[in-house]
């Protein structure tokens, strides 16, 4: 767009015939739902539960699916093993010690012990002793042997 110069008889510059005020548009601050905005909301809610349900129905049949066996742990020179077991709630699990020297079992965290105070096992077990509990809540429970904290072992509790 070319500037128009001054009139020679008038040294000001002609104003725009239009001015536009120099503010930002308005923005639309109306709170209502439209019944678009409605219609994704219900649509998304929709396919989170269905998902959410699909989810929760296959995490169901992999536990009727699971073999829960073996529910004897072994304590042995290298640790436990296995070191993580699946069982069903109200399963009991048996460490059985399998190495020459003495070993503990106790809940974690090392060296509290209190995650799951109840099974702690208190005095030290010797060879070919064994020391059981029974979890009756869905769960992840780790544990450890405070004779040697660096063996540790977990539990997983699942509803059948």
């Amino acid at each position: 767009m070319k500037h128009k110069q001054p009139d020679q008889d008038n040294d000001t510059i002609p104003e725009p015939s239009h001015k536009q005020p120099n503010v930002a548009p308005k923005k639309n601050t109306d709170k209502a739902w439209t019944p678009r905005t409605i219609t994704m909301v219900v649509v998304g809610a929709i396919l989170i539960a269905a998902i959410t349900w699909i989810t929760l129905d296959q995490q169901r049949d992999r536990v009727a699916d699971v073999d829960f066996e073996p529910t004897e742990v072994a304590i042995t020179a290298d640790g436990f093993a296995p070191s993580t077991i699946l069982i069903p709630a109200g399963a009991e699990v048996r460490w059985v010690n399998r190495d020459t020297e003495p070993h503990q079992i106790a809940s974690d965290p090392y060296p509290e012990a209190d995650g799951l105070a109840e099974l702690n096992s208190g005095e030290a077990f010797g060879p070919d002793s064994e020391y059981s509990f029974t979890f009756t809540e869905a769960g992840e429970y780790g544990y450890h042997d405070p004779l040697n904290p660096e063996t540790t072992g977990r539990v997983v509790v699942v509803e059948e």
